[in-house]
């Protein structure tokens, strides 16, 4: 079975905490392995510990940045489909308002289209008064319509900020990697000194602070 990135990391950190607070295995792997030498362990363990709640955090982030991002396209779509419901019915016969509202045209899904054809939409409802009257009756008020142009500049922000996010949570899974990897480096080459040193029942030492070696 597959252990989890925590499982090896806590595996290592016993592994690492275990050696040198057992001054028999200090004193039996000091030829190999120096006060500095498992100073480093230690180094790297904390660097890998720090690493992975960095990671934690931008991961947290980037899902609530794209929390804010979703909401928001929902919010804005639900708000389109409410408005050219209540043109279709208001405008059924007037083609000049149907053309301006785009009412033959289905909202795009590719964003940047979508976000391009909501704009065209309410701006051709901010700037007619007489297709403003009609649909504030059929419930589309302009406090609504105001609230779609507001939504539609605030947009992009949320898109920007969500790939911004996105971004540093990526860059932040690869310097995890990166500790990561040079953790287990170390306590693989920990664990064959200590299969070197320690055969038999000299292997009791080791179980007292927990620690296993193949």
């Amino acid at each position: 079975m597959n252990q989890s990135y925590e499982s090896k990391l806590e595996k290592g950190r016993i592994l690492v905490y275990g050696v040198i607070s057992n001054a028999v295995i200090v004193q039996q792997i000091g030829s190999i392995y120096t006060p500095e030498r498992l100073e480093e362990g230690q180094r790297l363990y904390l660097a890998t510990k720090d690493a992975f709640r960095h990671q934690n955090n931008k991961k947290i982030e980037s899902t609530l940045a794209y929390g804010k991002f979703s909401k928001a396209q929902n919010v804005l779509y639900a708000q389109m489909v409410k408005i050219r419901k209540t043109a279709r019915y208001f405008f059924k016969n007037d083609y000049l308002a149907q053309s301006l509202l785009q009412l033959n045209n289905s909202i795009p899904n590719r964003y940047a289209d979508r976000i391009a054809f909501s704009k065209q939409t309410i701006n051709a409802v901010a700037t007619h008064e007489n297709i403003q009257a009609r649909l504030t009756v059929g419930g589309v008020t302009p406090h609504m319509i105001a609230d779609t142009m507001t939504l539609l500049d605030d947009i992009d922000s949320l898109k920007l900020e969500t790939e911004k996010k996105d971004g540093e949570a990526q860059m932040a899974t690869v310097t995890k990697n990166k500790h990561f990897k040079a953790f287990m480096t170390y306590c693989s080459d920990l664990r064959a000194c200590l299969n070197l040193f320690f055969e038999g029942h000299a292997r009791h030492e080791l179980e007292k602070v927990g620690i296993t070696v193949k």
